[in-house]
């Protein structure tokens, strides 16, 4: 992302920070904007595109975006395993919320879909997976100013931990090993 810095009145500097390139080197290119801050930005955000060479992810991005681009910067700090994991659990949020822009992934959609998962007999397990995945993406992208903050953490899932909250009590724990007592002398 490029960094944007006022220099006077309407003038604007970009500075766009490209990757390592086949020299082995990066490097630092800026370019001088004049205009509102908003127009700016926009500018900016197809300058930098031109630069990469691929289409700024701008408010059109979405779900699919996101995590397409997540895996691609992450992929190779993982385990092959995770690798897999996440690229199996992407494909079943791209299948419910792909085509849904970050714009409008907020914490109530998240809610929603995991209502919508919970009716459709989605596991415990598997919807905690799915979370988890799509947290992490969305914190990336934040750390990327893709999105402002993260939906998904501020939304309010109630996913459990999979755990018992309570332990039996002495008497069922009794009543059970009796039972099965009985069983075993049939």
């Amino acid at each position: 992302m490029a960094t944007v810095t006022e220099r006077k009145p309407g003038v604007w500097l970009a500075r766009a920070f490209l990757p390592p390139s086949a020299d082995g080197l990066g490097r630092q290119v800026a370019k001088t904007f004049w205009g509102a801050k908003k127009a700016v930005r926009a500018e900016v955000a197809v300058w930098e595109a031109d630069l990469r060479g691929r289409p700024p992810a701008s408010i059109g991005a979405t779900i699919t975006d996101l995590l397409t681009m997540w895996q691609e910067a992450r992929a190779a700090e993982w385990q092959p395993t995770t690798v897999r994991d996440h690229r199996s659990r992407s494909a079943r949020i791209i299948d419910d919320l792909g085509t849904v822009r970050l714009v409008d992934l907020d914490p109530l959609r998240v809610d929603a879909w995991i209502r919508q998962l919970r009716r459709r007999g989605v596991g415990a397990g598997a919807i905690r997976g799915r979370v988890s995945t799509l947290k992490a993406a969305c914190g990336w992208g934040v750390s990327r100013r893709l999105l402002r903050s993260n939906p998904v953490a501020d939304a309010a899932p109630r996913l459990g931990s999979g755990r018992r909250s309570a332990r039996p009590e002495p008497e069922q724990v009794v009543a059970l090993l009796r039972t099965a007592a009985a069983e075993s002398a049939r």
